[in-house]
């Protein structure tokens, strides 16, 4: 069997519903596919997993919504997944790079006095 036909087979079994597919498919690709995101886009691992955990949900929602079926399935469930997986990871990181800009922005534009460590001293915590 090739990998296509394995792919359409496993792609058939994941638009029933099949939990164990899905699971199937999310454990074989998490791993590397986080690994990657971390590599390529320099994230930290709790946000190239959230990535791929939303990339996830998106790839079953389009299967749910029918828009990757096995007759149009054009390339491997692998390099679909992948895609939409580097799109949101780019994406992600795009903003990731405004919101430092804007704190350090602020950052230099705002200067917040340390507390004094008497400050606290007198209330009763």
């Amino acid at each position: 069997m090739t990998r296509h036909e394995s792919d359409r087979i496993l792609l058939a079994r994941m638009a029933t519903g099949d939990e164990k597919a899905m699971e199937q498919f999310f454990n074989a690709w998490q791993e590397d596919m986080v690994d990657q995101v971390r590599r390529q886009w320099t994230l930290p691992l709790v946000l190239a997993e959230e990535i791929f955990d939303d990339a996830f949900i998106h790839f079953l929602q389009m299967i749910n919504e029918k828009k990757i079926t096995a007759q149009n399935l054009q390339t491997s469930l692998q390099g679909f997944l992948w895609r939409i997986t580097h799109y949101k990871a780019q994406n992600v990181k795009r903003r990731f790079k405004k919101d430092i800009e804007k704190f350090v922005d602020l950052e230099a534009h705002e200067q917040i006095p340390d507390p004094s460590p008497h400050e606290f001293e007198s209330q009763d915590l």
